[in-house]
Order: C-alpha cells, then sequence, then structure tokens
C-alpha cells in the first residue's frame, strides 16, 4: 500500500470508549501526533456505528483542539455511511484496496467488508463524482478549528 512507517499501539478491539483504555490510548496517540506534527490527520467519522471508531474520532477532536498549529481532519465511512463534503476516485487502486482489505482475515469472518466496501464506493462515484467507477467520501472537519 505504500506505507513504510507504521506505529501499532495494541489496544483490544472494543475497549477504546472505557475510560482507562482511552486514557492511555490518548497519550500514546498524542506522543505520536506530537512527534510527527502532521498536516493532516484521517479519522472514523463521527456517526459511525462502531465504538471504537466514535472514540477515536472523540480522541483526535480532543487532542487536534489542544494543538497550536492544528492539522486538518478528514473523517471518513467505515460501517456507517457520513455527509461527505467531496469524494476521491479510487476506480485506479480498487484492486489493491480489495487485496488489501481480505487480508484482514478476522474481520471478514464476521461481516462481508469486501461486497459493502465495493457497493458503497460504487455509489460514491455515481452520487458524488457522477460518473462510473469507485470513489472513497471525506468530510472536512472544520469545527475541530473554532474555539
Amino acid at each position: 500500500m505504500g506505507v513504510h512507517d507504521t506505529v501499532f499501539l495494541d489496544g483490544v478491539d472494543g475497549s477504546l470508549s472505557d475510560a482507562q483504555v482511552f486514557s492511555e490510548l490518548m497519550g500514546k496517540v498524542g506522543a505520536e501526533v506530537e512527534r510527527r506534527e502532521p498536516k493532516v490527520i484521517y479519522v472514523p467519522h463521527a456517526g459511525d456505528k462502531h465504538a471504537d471508531h466514535i472514540a477515536a474520532y472523540r480522541m483526535i477532536c480532543h487532542l487536534v483542539r489542544k494543538m497550536a498549529a492544528p492539522p486538518t481532519v478528514y473523517q471518513y465511512e467505515l460501517w456507517s455511511p457520513l455527509a461527505a463534503d467531496f469524494a476521491v476516485d479510487i476506480s485506479g487502486v480498487m484492486r489493491k484496496k480489495v487485496r488489501a482489505i481480505k487480508c484482514h482475515e478476522s474481520a471478514l469472518d464476521a461481516f462481508d467488508y469486501v461486497a459493502t466496501m465495493i457497493g458503497l464506493a460504487a455509489y460514491r462515484s455515481g452520487t458524488i463524482l457522477q460518473r462510473k467507477g469507485y470513489a472513497e467520501a471525506f468530510r472536512r472537519t472544520a469545527e475541530l478549528h473554532k474555539s
């Protein structure tokens, strides 16, 4: 996928909304954000139907609001559609994305995420980009930059 630098924080799936786990991981994520000084952060959207995704969004909001030079934050879809501001054509990398998702065998045991992702990407291309193919939808989180 072209990613050369990853950090695993060893959180337990489904536990991020626990106050202690949230606090511990916020410290780790905060240290990484401070070290890297990103210009852009991508995070699951605020209305997602997965508790860990919502907690991740809250964590990023909390961290970004405290930054002197906050990055742009883009929310993206995982389990639930979002009210998107824009979409990016991913038709050229769709096969690569499908192969990458298929690597997450444990997640695919419970849910056919590949079929759902393909359908959502086709829908986003047709409704936001007004063309055939596949698209990834995003929402810029402008409210984070207000006091």
